[in-house]
């Protein structure tokens, strides 16, 4: 079972905003929130402030989508989608310019995103059926125009291949290359039901992952469509399912039946998803986006901004305990581990994986390092083989090195064994054994001689 708390650092309420998108730049330092009514600009160093706010008042459509442009040399730049058309923005000096307005949908917009290597590639899709990719410098018309028979809900480019992009249709995912548009490399038919997000693994070219309303999220290779990877089961759909940027870890979200339930973001190991690593809980409504904020100065502190219908934006740190569950490996080995009462005993039991690492650590010394055990032992060891001597009864027979075999397994794990006639039999085994083994197996009179002498 997942540990649960709420580690948010901050919390800062925009109810008078009414937004429904957020994008963070990539610096980490400015966040938007769009919405039908306004457009706001916030310093995530000061979330509860405003820096500017500007007036949509005119516009009849939500904000579908808004994402801040990768690159560092456009990190001002973002587009906002809202109805049938797409607007590149440019925040300059405290004031808002439109760069280029892209029309070319006959339907509502579902979903954009920008070229992870070309700045000038943007890519947008609608349930019109069509994913229309942009070169922003000829914004009167899409530069390539990718066809499909069902609507589109999602559109991805790939993050180390500057070619593909994925696209999610109802129940299925479409994988393109932009070089042969015709039709998609790979078809992968992965649901049984809506998608409601899509992201490409950071890690490895070939590896996506899907969130659809059938309550799943899954784990593709699209070299091997036909079967997934790996699968996470939920008892509500799925809204949205991003990797994490360290590790191998991937966030959900969740949308409660008829909205009633929690509200959170569950981390899990892409490793281990039978159950979550933590649950990030503090939202009351729908979690709406959520995107990650990496320090410019130290790339291990990492922060997740979430928004949500609550209208609150919320700040959560992102320890190193947090990254090693997701298989980072990170340099400081000095973890603070939080929990709750209600799920944390105070006495916690020794799970497989520690056990291991436990039994690792006490490994008991070999037959040849007898000079590594302690005297109490070597004591031990004499008085349960003249015990053994006693219980055989038999003063003809003398217990030699042919017929006792100390093991390795006759250091006591423990000081305290209270029953001496079990202990022999893991102690002592009598069984006849190889001239070589016998010739370096220490026997009592060995062990005598190193004693101390009194």
């Amino acid at each position: 079972m997942a540990v649960r708390w709420s580690c948010e650092n901050v919390v800062a309420e925009h109810r008078d905003l009414q937004a429904s998108a957020m994008a963070l730049d990539c610096n980490g330092e400015y966040t938007v929130l769009a919405g039908r009514r306004y457009l706001a600009l916030i310093s995530l160093d000061k979330p509860t402030e405003i820096v500017k706010r500007i007036s949509r008042s005119q516009q009849k459509y939500d904000v579908i989508a808004c994402e801040f442009h990768p690159s560092q040399t456009e990190r001002k730049t973002f587009v906002i989608g809202s109805g049938e058309r797409a607007e590149v923005c440019l925040w300059d000096d405290g004031q808002l310019k439109t760069l280029h307005v892209l029309r070319a949908h006959t339907r509502t917009l579902t979903d954009l995103n920008w070229h992870r290597f070309d700045p000038h590639i943007l890519s947008t899709c609608s349930i019109d059926t069509f994913v229309h990719i942009w070169d922003v410098r000829e914004a009167r018309k899409p530069v390539t125009s990718l066809s499909a028979i069902a609507g589109a809900t999602q559109v991805k480019w790939n993050k180390l291949n500057q070619h593909y992009l994925a696209s999610g249709h109802d129940c299925d995912i479409r994988v393109w290359d932009d070089r042969k548009p015709s039709q998609p490399v790979q078809y992968i038919s992965a649901h049984l039901s809506k998608i409601h997000g899509l992201d490409w693994s950071p890690n490895h070219e070939n590896h996506i992952v899907s969130s659809s309303n059938d309550c799943t999220v899954k784990f593709f290779d699209i070299t091997n469509p036909r079967k997934e990877e790996n699968f996470i089961n939920t008892m509500s759909p799925v809204w949205r399912g991003k990797y994490t940027p360290f590790g191998e870890g991937i966030v959900t979200v969740v949308i409660p039946q008829l909205r009633r339930g929690e509200n959170s973001l569950l981390l899990w190991s892409v490793t281990d998803v039978s159950a979550p690593s933590h649950t990030f809980v503090g939202h009351t409504d729908i979690v709406l986006e959520f995107e990650w904020r990496q320090s410019q100065s130290n790339p291990g502190d990492i922060q997740m901004i979430s928004w949500a219908r609550d209208h609150s934006l919320r700040i959560w740190n992102i320890d190193s305990q947090l990254q090693r569950m997701c298989g980072h490996e990170g340099d400081d080995d000095t973890m603070l581990i939080e929990s709750t009462d209600s799920e944390v005993t105070s006495e916690p039991a020794v799970v497989q994986g520690e056990l291991s690492e436990i039994e690792a650590e006490t490994v008991e010394p070999q037959v040849g390092s007898f000079n590594s055990l302690s005297e109490d032992c070597i004591h031990e060891q004499v008085e349960n083989v003249q015990e053994s001597k006693r219980e055989i009864g038999s003063p003809n027979k003398e217990l030699s090195s042919k017929n006792i075999e100390i093991t390795s397994s006759s250091v006591p794990a423990s000081v305290d064994l209270p029953h001496p006639s079990h202990e022999l039999d893991t102690m002592l085994q009598l069984e006849p054994t190889s001239e070589s083994v016998l010739a370096s197996t220490p026997t009592s009179t060995h062990l005598m001689e190193h004693l101390p002498r009194k």
